[in-house]
């Protein structure tokens, strides 16, 4: 004699809770996967400027100590930036070209290590130098490539690969991808250099861009201090990397570098040994 025994089964009422569970631990997850996927990216972005700034201290040893001139001769028609092939791209990994480097001297590198993963999905470079590191700084100051400024010797210097303070001055920055699209990869580009003539409080945070894709709306600086959670891309707020001149990359937010208060810098992050001079 066989007994039949009855299967048992989810109820809906059981069936919805296990949903209701789910839905209710899917919740919770996703924000937290969400920041952690965002610290993550940033943690890429510091390793990647890590990697340029290495691969710039090790050109500047194969120069005398010197960074690259970032300046261009207008007469012969030769250019000389940090992110040209001819200048960088043997001291990076798998650089990617704006042309092809066999035919033209002046090509310019960009993706791979110069791209942060936070920048905008178009950008093909997403890092730029301090512009008082370029070595020609004392030759060309009347002149290109610091716009015209007629600079004096208290306004900043050029530096070597052996500051005084090689642990406190800047060499890269996280700089809005602001020109393109360019040739036929449609990418955006971050500028040659960056650092102005005005206060160093300036230099961080008013001087911003109102050119390229910001034409006629203004970012509030020229550091894309949004990248690393900052809510508007116009605005100064987030926070951004800096590598130094010793190898290190530490990130900050925009009260970490000034004062707001009387517009001053903190001189923890400095652009030159002459920063206190003009503080």
């Amino acid at each position: 004699m066989f007994t039949l025994h009855k299967k048992s089964a989810f109820t809906l009422i059981e069936l919805l809770v296990v949903i209701s569970i789910i839905a209710l631990l899917i919740g919770i997850l996703l924000p937290a996967l969400g920041a952690a996927r965002k610290t993550a990216m940033t943690v890429q972005c510091a390793s990647r400027m890590r990697q340029l700034t290495l691969a710039t201290v090790t050109y500047a040893t194969d120069n005398k100590g010197r960074f690259p001139l970032n300046a261009q001769n207008s007469n012969e028609n030769q250019q000389y930036y940090w992110y040209q092939y001819k200048t960088l791209g043997a001291y990076l990994p798998a650089a990617e070209t704006t042309a092809n480097t066999s035919t033209d001297p002046n090509a310019s590198i960009g993706g791979t290590v110069l791209v942060c993963p936070s920048d905008i999905d178009e950008a093909g470079r997403s890092y730029t130098i301090n512009g008082f590191s370029s070595s020609g700084y004392q030759l060309v100051r009347d002149g290109s490539p610091w716009a015209g400024a007629n600079a004096s010797d208290d306004v900043g210097t050029f530096f070597t690969d052996a500051p005084r303070n090689s642990s406190s001055i800047l060499l890269y920055g996280e700089l809005h991808s602001v020109w393109g699209p360019a040739g036929d990869n449609r990418l955006y580009w971050s500028g040659n250099y960056y650092g102005t003539f005005g206060s160093l409080y300036n230099r961080f945070i008013k001087h911003g861009f109102s050119a390229g894709r910001f034409s006629g709306n203004p970012t509030e600086s020229a550091i894309d201090w949004s990248r690393h959670g900052g809510e508007d891309e116009l605005k100064a707020d987030g926070k951004a990397n800096f590598s130094f001149v010793d190898g290190h990359v530490s990130i900050y937010d925009d009260e970490g570098v000034v004062n707001h208060g009387d517009e001053t810098s903190t001189l923890d992050v400095l652009w030159s040994d002459l920063d206190p001079k003009l503080q």
